[in-house]
């Protein structure tokens, strides 16, 4: 049986990667994806990761990445996110603009190419919402019946009649009745359907702010045929790249414009867990960079340690302010309270001091707690 199963899984990535056997990009498409990848590096002065989609012209009917497409983005030093909203928005912008979403692409900083467990996710994500429309036809012919039997009835007789032609297969125990006007002399030999495989498919490439580091390369499919009326379970394999001569397309390389992109539409978060998300910075205009200024390297690093500071003395002040909330809260209930409520970031007020009441028939005063 393993065997078997060995032999299965062999043929199918065989089977597979005939269809879509690589992932064939121009020479300036590729250079472009590994520019925004160092310069998101440069721009932020650590490193950080970035996403881009794989595109092409609408007019051209083949599966070449000519271009690279950089959205609005959320990004971390570990890790991206796509939503299905994202994917759906730059697909709109795309389209107006006459270009196709062939797939996506992202850089890992300064760690080795892989997929992870996020970079699976939003592979297949991409694939879901790009696959109706970014496919490749296959042709597909299958016999209908084995040594079929042929059987003739006549329906009326006359010269108006006609006979019901009954194509039989015992071994599935199914029947094709065809009613042909006239008669009918003969036998039928063969009988076969002819039905198109669409496999729709998106790209995944996992480059590296390092050039000299080999890109990582997937593909995944999800093939539909009218035939089998339905679809087949989704399927992710690597794939080598290729790198193809551009045509009468070729992608430009404006350095300032992949900058101002860079600035303009990335935002750096920070996941603290619980679920929770801090902005580190909403963008990179609330950073003290002027963006008609071009910066060195290390006037950038010192703007990003004196951002870096003012972080952390709020940081510090914030830490301070909820110890002091939950070192004046009486009880365990008051501690839960300041903590839920942090979690929350809504507004902490400080506990209500006790009201002093005078008890009857004494002239003391007491403190009671309500």
């Amino acid at each position: 049986m393993l065997g078997k199963n060995l032999i299965k899984e062999a043929l199918l990535k065989k089977e597979n990667e005939d269809r879509i056997g690589d992932i064939q990009i121009t020479k300036e498409a590729l250079e472009k994806a590994h520019i925004y990848a160092k310069k998101i590096r440069d721009v932020y002065g650590n490193d950080l990761e970035c996403y881009f989609f794989l595109i092409s012209p609408i007019a051209k009917n083949d599966r070449i990445v000519r271009d690279i497409y950089f959205p609005d983005q959320e990004v971390t030093h570990a890790a991206v996110r796509i939503t299905e909203d994202e994917i759906v928005n730059a697909g709109e912008i795309l389209k107006n603009n006459g270009y196709k979403i062939l797939g996506w692409s992202h850089s890992h900083a300064s760690f080795h190419t892989f997929h992870s467990g996020t970079d699976d996710e939003n592979h297949i994500a991409v694939l879901n919402e790009i696959s109706s429309d970014n496919y490749i036809e296959i042709n597909n012919e299958r016999e209908m019946f084995d040594l079929p039997e042929t059987q003739i009835e006549r329906i009326s007789p006359g010269l108006l009649g006609r006979d019901r032609v009954i194509i039989t297969d015992k071994n599935k125990g199914v029947s094709l009745l065809l009613d042909i006007s006239g008669s009918f002399k003969g036998k039928v030999i063969t009988s076969k359907l002819q039905a198109p495989i669409k496999v729709g498919f998106a790209y995944s490439l996992v480059v590296n702010a390092d050039e000299n580091l080999k890109p990582h390369c997937e593909v995944a499919i999800k093939e539909f045929c009218p035939l089998y009326l339905r679809e087949k379970e989704i399927e992710t394999y690597k794939i080598p790249i290729k790198v193809v001569p551009s045509d009468d397309y070729k992608a430009t390389i404006d350095i300032n414009k992949i900058l101002d992109e860079i600035k303009d539409k990335v935002s750096e978060v920070s996941y603290l867990g619980f679920g929770y998300k801090e902005n580190k910075r909403k963008s990179y205009r609330d950073l003290p960079f002027d963006k008609n200024l071009v910066y060195t390297k290390e006037q950038v690093e010192e703007l990003l340690l004196m951002q870096k500071e003012e972080l952390e003395n709020a940081s510090r002040n914030k830490i301070s302010r909820i110890l002091r909330e939950i070192l004046s809260a009486s009880a365990f209930g008051g501690i839960w309270r300041v903590i839920k409520k942090w979690m929350k970031q809504e507004s902490i007020e400080p506990p209500e001091p006790p009201k002093e009441t005078k008890k009857k028939g004494s002239k003391r005063l007491k403190v009671v707690k309500e």
